[in-house]
């Protein structure tokens, strides 16, 4: 695990969430900023489109359940996921 990940799961338990739920939201962040590359170079098929939405909304209800929003945009040059914890603290799965 590099540093920046270990800083991930600090700031996220920081803010009351389990370490399964950062890393469940860091593995759909992840698949997130994937879809977008892809997106972004060509149409996504119907398969992946399901799949991009289904992400989302699966990082929103991981995020509500510590209370958090979640921001995802699909523009893969910047953090397609950001969070905004209850504290009003921004975190980026990374």
């Amino acid at each position: 695990m590099n540093e920046e990940t270990a800083m991930y799961f600090y700031r996220m338990g920081r803010e009351g969430c389990g370490f399964i739920t950062a890393r469940n939201i860091l593995r759909n962040a992840r698949t997130a900023q994937r879809l977008a590359v892809v997106a972004c170079n060509r149409e996504l098929t119907e398969r992946e489109a399901r799949r991009a939405e289904a992400v989302a909304a699966n990082i929103e209800a991981l995020a509500r359940t510590f209370g958090a929003k979640a921001k995802i945009d699909g523009d893969p040059r910047g953090d397609v996921v950001t969070l905004i914890q209850p504290s009003g603290n921004f975190v980026v799965p990374v």
